[in-house]
C-alpha cells in the first residue's frame, strides 16, 4: 500500500479519535469552559 492510501486508512479508522482530540485541543486553546453535561453522548 502506497504512502498516501496509509495515511487515508489511518485516518478513516481513528476518525472519531482524531475528531476529539482537536475539539479538546482547540477548547483548551480558547480557554472555553463547557459544561460536562454539554460533553456527554
Amino acid at each position: 500500500m502506497n504512502s498516501i492510501a496509509s495515511v487515508g486508512n489511518y485516518l478513516i479508522v481513528n476518525a472519531e479519535e482524531i475528531a476529539v482530540e482537536i475539539v479538546e485541543y482547540v477548547l483548551e486553546k480558547i480557554h472555553a469552559d463547557i459544561p460536562d453535561w454539554e460533553l456527554a453522548n
